[in-house]
């Protein structure tokens, strides 16, 4: 499989600098340039792994969610009337659960219900499910509308708009607790579709 090669950018953010002082000591001839600092060009590499990692999120939510639907539409039609193709079992599934309309805060709603009704989950896990699939979703949020740039003298940010403008450094205990949540959630929802 070939490798796709799309434009990107890279940001960079540097320490401030006094523009004003900087611009008096280009108009007096004091200076010819103005240095804005070093760029270590082997952060490219971090950047690049944070863009990764960012797809392996959003996509990870894409199949989370395709799991919610498989869910939802078994439970409406449970397996008696999945024989044979039934006729509204895929036009619930092709018109219905896959509507832009029906989000994935709707499908949710849908799974937490389903399972306080037939007591699918039970205990803690009951309780964790509606946090951790929320949860899944702000990840994916953040990643499909933030901006991922190099900080100079942090590393690799995440910046996005939550309720406000928001950052998290993307450091490796950050990025091991993306992973659970998401293992959680899969698991979860693994369980769940076992017993449907």
């Amino acid at each position: 499989m070939k490798k796709i090669d799309l434009p990107i950018y890279r940001q960079f953010a540097t320490q401030s600098i006094d523009l004003e002082e900087a611009y008096k000591d280009l108009a007096s001839g004091k200076k010819k340039s103005v240095p804005f600092g070093t760029i270590d060009l082997s952060v490219g590499k971090d950047l690049d792994q944070a863009r990764i990692n960012g797809g392996l999120i959003i996509w990870s939510a894409i199949c989370l969610e395709q799991k919610l639907e498989s869910i939802i539409t078994a439970y409406i039609f449970p397996k008696t009337e999945q024989s044979g193709g039934h006729k509204g079992r895929h036009f619930f599934s092709d018109r219905i659960i896959k509507a832009d309309h029906f989000s994935y805060a709707v499908k949710k709603n849908l799974i937490i219900a389903i399972v306080h009704d037939d007591s699918l989950v039970e205990g803690r896990d009951k309780d964790r499910l509606p946090a951790v699939l929320k949860k899944v979703m702000e990840f994916r949020n953040m990643f499909a509308h933030g901006d991922i740039m190099f900080e100079d003298g942090i590393g690799c940010v995440l910046r996005f708009w939550s309720g406000g403008p928001k950052k998290e450094v993307l450091t490796d205990e950050y990025l091991e607790n993306i992973e659970e949540c998401f293992r959680s959630a899969h698991n979860l929802i693994d369980q769940i579709i076992s017993k449907i």
